[in-house]
């Protein structure tokens, strides 16, 4: 089962490479553009000015660049694409307020464990160049919940530290293909799915990917952020140099953060 956006309302989003300072600039002068960028264009300190960044990850075919439309409400312009070795990132107004959403290497698994190189990538761009506050969110294959889902919370335990599920949500995109079941319903009937909501404290939101227009649903998503305290700590993890599965987890008192996890249902 495929999710398909419909053609677009406005036109494309202009695809371009730019520097921290020119992307500064731009987000200045263009309060209602889009722009594209990939992370290399910032290096590992550059940052995206933003009041939030939204970091997708997910395995292959996961539908980063679909999510990121619908979060900026536009589709995107041909491209480079989210497979690539880095990041791709995008910015734009969304629900009243500045986002940056940036489109992480697909996960690949080697066994238990997702790529190195990948997760590097990741935790590079968290640890180094994300502007704070950021949201994580964790795209899984439409209409899929297989032993390789179930791996992520430990797979994220790994990664950031064990408290990272106290701040995580789960995100069931394509909501259409509920096709009119209610989520309590949808959840009955997913017994793997229902672990990994409990897993992340309950919290779970469903998105409709073919109204990218209805901008309500995005500002919902957003206002699930509210429970958590301006004061909670934000888990930060970057790699050991002489290690490179070795995390080293410090704490920073940014302004809140939830770490969400994209499911298509």
């Amino acid at each position: 089962m495929e999710c398909h956006l419909p053609p677009p309302t406005r036109p494309g989003l202009c695809v371009t490479s730019l520097t921290r300072e020119e992307t500064h600039t731009r987000i200045s002068r263009e309060r209602d553009g889009h722009t594209h960028m990939d992370s290399s264009d910032q290096g590992v300190s550059g940052r995206c000015p933003s009041e939030l960044c939204l970091v997708l990850v997910g395995s292959i075919s996961c539908g980063k660049t679909m999510t990121a439309d619908t979060l900026l409400g536009q589709r995107s312009a041909p491209g480079p694409s989210a497979s690539s070795r880095v990041s791709q990132i995008r910015s734009g107004l969304s629900a009243g307020r500045r986002l940056t959403v940036v489109e992480t290497p697909r996960w690949y698994w080697r066994g238990q464990e997702v790529e190195a190189h990948i997760q590097q990538e990741t935790l590079r761009f968290l640890g180094s160049s994300a502007p704070g506050p950021f949201v994580l969110l964790i795209l899984i294959p439409i209409g899929e919940f297989t032993e390789v889902e179930r791996r992520i919370p430990d797979q994220l335990e790994r990664m950031f530290g064990p408290s990272v599920l106290a701040h995580t949500l789960v995100l069931l995109t394509c909501g259409e293909f509920l096709m009119g079941r209610g989520l309590d319903q949808y959840l009955g009937k997913e017994a793997g799915l229902q672990e990994l909501v409990r897993r992340c404290h309950g919290r779970c939101h469903v998105i409709m990917n073919r109204r990218p227009d209805d901008r309500q649903q995005v500002l919902a998503l957003l206002e699930k952020r509210a429970p958590v305290r301006r004061d909670e700590w934000i888990i930060c993890s970057r790699p050991d140099p002489n290690h490179s599965r070795t995390m080293n987890v410090c704490s920073l008192t940014l302004d809140s953060v939830l770490f969400f996890i994209l499911l298509n249902a």
